[in-house]
This record gives structure tokens, C-alpha cells and sequence, in this order.
């Protein structure tokens, strides 16, 4: 029985490696121009939801946020020390064609 256990978490494991290995973070970032902050949230990471006031201190949070965010929801594995992150910022506005 303890054989199959091991065999079985072996295969797990190696799958979450995998896994992991293929992700793509993509992190959505909206201006909000009342609280004039970016707003940042991602289906890809459970939980996260921050803002900063430029995309720059933004990058810096989520940086620490969401490995630690992929540690709490057990989706990291020691053998994976990278994931492509994308930033996406969207900011909406008008112009003026005349003055």
C-alpha cells in the first residue's frame, strides 16, 4: 500500500512540474483614475488583487505577491524557480481632435 501511495505522489509531483513549467501568468491592470491607481488582478493566481500608483510599483508588487500568493494556494514546486509573467495595463481615455 505505502508503494502505491510513493508511486502515486511521484506522478503527482512530476505532473505539477510540468504544470508549472508551462504556465503563463497573465495579470490584467486597470487605471482607476478616481483613486488614480493602477488595479491589478489575474485569474491565473488566485487571490490577487493590489494597486499601485505607477505600473512600475506595480511590477515590484506583484513580483513579491504572486509567489507568494502561488505558495499559499500549493501551486509551486521546488523544481520550478521561473514563470513568464504578463503585465496587460489598460487605461482609458479621449482626445481632442480640435483645439
Amino acid at each position: 500500500m505505502n508503494y502505491c501511495l510513493a508511486v502515486a505522489n511521484t506522478l503527482y509531483l512530476n505532473y505539477k512540474v510540468r504544470v508549472m513549467a508551462l504556465l503563463k501568468i497573465e495579470v490584467r491592470a486597470d487605471w482607476d483614475s478616481e483613486a488614480q491607481v493602477w488595479v491589478a488582478t489575474s485569474d491565473d493566481v488566485p487571490g490577487l488583487a493590489t494597486e499601485a500608483p505607477t505600473v512600475e510599483a506595480l511590477k515590484q508588487k506583484l513580483s513579491i505577491m504572486i509567489p507568494e500568493l502561488l505558495e499559499l494556494n500549493g501551486l509551486t514546486d521546488d523544481e520550478v524557480r521561473e514563470i513568464p509573467l504578463s503585465l496587460i495595463a489598460h487605461c482609458q481615455g479621449v482626445i481632442s481632435l480640435h483645439d
